[in-house]
């Protein structure tokens, strides 16, 4: 049997409804978001590079009220 891109991307085989292709989509998602690594911010998952304290900021606000 072939199937299309998107099913073997998400590891069904065809049988699955699509709640279940829903839910795996979404734990894959959840988990490149929020869990993996990526190189590219540092090493670090995009939920804790979002949440990451930003060196400077406050100088940067402080800086540019008082001006």
């Amino acid at each position: 049997m072939k199937f299309a891109p998107a099913e073997r991307s998400c590891g069904c085989t065809g049988g699955e409804s699509l709640a279940t292709a829903r839910r795996i989509t979404e734990a894959w998602r959840t988990n490149y978001n929020n869990v993996r690594p990526h190189s590219s911010l540092g090493g670090l998952a995009p939920a804790e590079f979002t949440n990451r304290p930003r060196r400077g900021h406050m100088d940067t606000e402080a800086n540019l009220s008082a001006a």
